[in-house]
């Protein structure tokens, strides 16, 4: 009997890249079955491709915010700097 791709992943790996936490579920999955960090990422990888749906795992929740704080940043820059002419 052939093992299938989501059988081979650990049940906690699987829990992690269903929360978008891909890069957990590789350290994860390293540690449990004291892999190299390129095996680990392949493993992870094969899943996914069979698991169209998780496909936005790549994506840690909460990196985007930095693009976020950056534009406010900016924003907030501009208006200081327009009042500070209006002077």
């Amino acid at each position: 009997m052939n093992p299938t791709k989501e059988s081979s992943l650990d049940l906690e790996v699987i829990s992690l890249l269903e929360d978008k936490q891909k890069i957990l579920a590789i350290k994860h999955l390293r540690e449990r079955e004291n892999l190299s960090l390129k095996e680990a990422k392949r493993k992870v990888e094969d899943y996914l491709q069979g698991h169209p749906e998780l496909e936005l795992a790549d994506q840690e929740p909460g990196s985007g915010n930095a693009m976020v704080w950056i534009v406010l940043v900016a924003l907030a820059a501009a208006a200081a700097l327009a009042v500070s002419t209006q002077l």
